[in-house]
């Protein structure tokens, strides 16, 4: 009887299941509006609870070698205005990249025009009319959106020591619990990640006895020290003014033409990408005289605003030119141009035109570039 019952339990013992081997996936991917169907930045791309990359200007995104047990891999995406999205992608055990192409749709905003302080001011974020009412009572430490852009930082660090006071009870362990529009965040690092300062539209602290000051749904349970709330704003678009130097130098002439090879580098004044253009250009004029190199300062504008294709520009430059035989002299001039450029993705075509010395027609000459931009940078 007791070697049956013990062959019985050898046999009803099972051996421990082995778990599917862990191997890693790339996800790239782009997110656009549901709507408009134009790109949506600054999306959070979580995987198991962390940020794992982040949408750029085109709503482009690239995520490192994710784990996958399986053939399944689930993705959240998450943007402040926007419904989360949770993402299950089908991973076979041959592919080591997979490439998804998402739409996010908007959550439902209000508009509504308030005044403060003499300032017209569009809120399309109705928790920023509540953010402006309780800034008026004054009972909290308030950012607004216009101190938000004076300060010109790159992320949210610097508010977040502007706010929050020194021998504060958070130094003694409680939380310091963070919203943004509403919903509660588990720290500062995920709403760092997930919010450039161009889209915050107001951030207001709460210490202590005047969390009661805020709405009822916002005072958290359990211990804290106190409150941080963000609201967000529709980010400006960038500026139309730029400003960029250009040099060339000349590579070969061929009977009384100059080619020249060079490139110029453009700043906006507010927002959106620098870009670096890269070209090889020549002397429309066919004049015998060349330029062993050619340098300009040029302010330009997008008539039809920062996204516009289209800009002109003009500035003031320096040309070491030769005056025939041996002789050589840097000559002073001013410079006109327009230009073209058609951004696709990172890097794009562009087609320019610069004139030199517009006012006096007997040493007027005509530059023709064209080449290729390259995006980098931005906000």
């Amino acid at each position: 009887m007791v070697c049956l019952w013990y062959a019985l339990s050898i046999g009803a013992t099972a051996p421990p299941t082995l778990h599917a081997q862990e191997r890693a996936v790339r996800v790239s991917g782009t997110v656009t509006d549901a709507t408009s169907g134009l790109p949506v930045r600054s999306v959070s791309v979580m995987h198991r609870g962390s940020v794992v990359a982040t949408t750029d200007d085109d709503g482009a995104f690239e995520t490192p070698p994710l784990p996958v047990q399986g053939t399944r891999l689930a993705l959240l995406f998450q943007r402040v205005g926007y419904a989360p999205l949770a993402h299950v992608l089908d991973a076979p055990p041959l592919r080591s990249e997979l490439h998804v192409q998402l739409a996010m749709d908007q959550l439902p905003t209000e508009l509504e025009t308030i005044v403060v302080e003499g300032q017209r001011i569009v809120i399309r974020n109705p928790g920023l009319v509540g953010f402006y009412n309780r800034r008026e009572e004054g009972f909290g430490r308030y950012l607004t959106e216009a101190e938000i852009d004076r300060a010109k930082s790159f992320d949210l660090t610097p508010y977040m020591r502007r706010l929050r006071a020194s021998g504060s009870p958070c130094t003694r362990g409680a939380p310091l619990v963070l919203y943004v529009d509403g919903i509660r965040f588990p720290s500062f690092e995920v709403v760092n990640q997930m919010l450039p300062p161009s889209i915050v539209g107001g951030v207001e602290v709460y210490m202590d006895e005047r969390v009661e000051q805020l709405p009822h749904d916002l005072i958290p349970a359990g211990p804290h020290c106190g409150v941080m709330l963000f609201w967000t704003r529709d980010p400006k678009g960038p500026s139309p003014i730029e400003i960029g130097g250009h040099y060339a130098a000349q590579f070969t002439g061929e009977g009384s033409s100059t080619r020249l090879l060079g490139g110029r580098v453009i700043f906006p004044l507010r927002g959106g990408s620098s870009t670096l253009h890269i070209h090889i250009g020549f002397d429309v004029n066919l004049e015998e005289q060349g330029d062993d190199w050619y340098f300009s300062l040029t302010p330009a504008v997008r008539p039809l605003g920062g996204q516009s294709r289209w800009y002109v520009g003009t500035g003031l430059g320096l040309a070491k030119r030769q005056l025939g035989g041996n002789d050589e002299d840097v000559v002073a001039h001013h410079v006109l141009m327009t230009g073209v450029s058609l951004p696709l993705g990172v890097l794009g075509p562009f087609l320019e035109v610069r004139l030199l010395d517009p006012v006096r027609p007997s040493v007027t000459r005509l530059f023709v570039f064209s080449g290729v931009s390259v995006r980098f940078g931005g906000s």
